[in-house]
């Protein structure tokens, strides 16, 4: 009995180390992740930065000016960069239009590149995006389309070579559709020609004419 007791002691002296040195390691573990969490933290917060309803909070390459406007009642403001040549200009003026969930600041090479070849060049932050207002209204590329025809009357530009990216494509087909008599045939790689742009025009409204769910008014009107 005695030589039992003796064993069992022991063991239980054995096991009581352990679990003390696993006491240690473990507060030393938390003591580490408590000084990781806390760089962790400050790091989030220097690469999180809140950007502001405006993109307070990003740097435009250019100059930012805005237009003031008035849509269904509501005072806004339109955003946009008017960026002249960087050395003797060829009289001719590019407009920009960005994409959907994008901003002008992104056409900074395309500015660049424009400005050096003599061209003055219109990046228009369109309204409810970039650096514009962002109003509870009726959005539609007609809205859009007749806001950067506004820009562009207020500063004097007759016509311009209107390119657009994505979202700022289809606006440009609005723009086109709608004021053709604007448009620049821009003879280059993003050369914009308005009877291209309307023919394209003409063939979706025919695709989307001849849907299904068009037959009801197909039929309406006698057509099969």
């Amino acid at each position: 009995m005695k030589r039992c007791w003796t064993s069992s002691l022991g063991t239980n002296r054995t096991l009581g180390a352990a679990m003390l040195r696993a006491f240690v390691l473990f507060g030393a573990l938390l003591g580490i992740m408590g000084c990781l969490g806390s760089a962790w933290a400050a790091a989030d917060e220097d690469a999180v930065r809140p950007l502001g309803i405006g993109l307070e909070g990003i740097a435009y390459p250019y100059p930012v000016q805005f237009l003031d406007l008035v849509i269904e009642g509501q005072a806004v403001r339109m955003a946009y960069m008017d960026v002249l040549p960087t050395g003797a200009g060829n009289g001719k003026t590019a407009v920009l239009l960005h994409g959907k969930s994008f901003s002008g600041n992104y056409w900074e090479t395309a500015i660049r590149r424009l400005t050096d070849e003599g061209y003055r060049v219109v990046v228009p932050d369109q309204i409810g995006f970039g650096k514009s207002s962002k109003p509870d209204i009726r959005y539609s590329f007609d809205l859009l389309a007749a806001n950067t025809k506004k820009l562009l009357d207020t500063l004097g530009i007759r016509r311009a070579a209107i390119i657009g990216h994505s979202f700022g494509g289809m606006l440009a087909v609005y723009f086109a559709r709608t004021y053709p008599d604007m448009l620049r045939c821009w003879r280059s790689k993003t050369r914009l020609d308005s009877k291209i742009i309307a023919a394209r025009f003409r063939l979706s409204l025919s695709r989307r004419w001849w849907r299904p769910k068009w037959r009801k008014r197909r039929r309406a009107i006698g057509l099969s």
